[in-house]
């Protein structure tokens, strides 16, 4: 049974739980802001940078979580373009069937949804929910992501 994935040592430095003896064999890479992908949009490159100067300073990123950032950064603009447009439309619209007029989702709800899914595994990964840095034993307010990508 694999059990509950491995902490970064970082994290274990950090929450004061790293033993020499059992954690001494992994790969332990100095914290280092990933380069950020040439190809990401607005949205998806602010979120990139912000998040990786964040972590950087925690001390818990090191050039090959870039991949990953760049997963969360994309997710993030996924939800955030769903949510404006259900903002904009709503999150239901009304259609003619043979029986009458019913209301169903629209569509972004569950793009909203998916993308939010995604957002929120990944920030569990980097440490980025209250659970998670609770393990950490940082003292850091974070709210919401938004907090996070001031």
């Amino acid at each position: 049974m694999p059990g509950p994935p491995k902490k970064p040592q970082a994290i274990k430095r950090a929450a004061g739980t790293y033993r020499n003896d059992r954690d001494g064999h992994g790969l332990d890479l100095p914290a280092q802001k990933p380069k950020t992908p040439d190809h990401l949009d607005a949205i998806s490159r602010e979120t990139f940078d912000r998040l990786a100067r964040r972590l950087e300073q925690l001390g818990v990123i090191s050039d090959l979580d870039e991949i990953s950032l760049e997963m969360l950064a994309e997710a993030w603009e996924d939800y955030k373009a769903a949510r404006s447009i259900i903002k904009k439309l709503g999150p239901t619209y009304e259609s003619e069937t043979a029986t009458g007029t019913i209301r169903r989702p629209n569509p972004e709800v569950a793009i909203m949804q998916e993308a939010w899914n995604r957002v929120f595994k990944l920030i569990q990964h980097f440490g980025l929910t209250p659970s998670s840095r609770a393990r950490v034993g940082k003292s850091e307010e974070v709210e919401d992501i938004d907090d996070l990508l001031k």
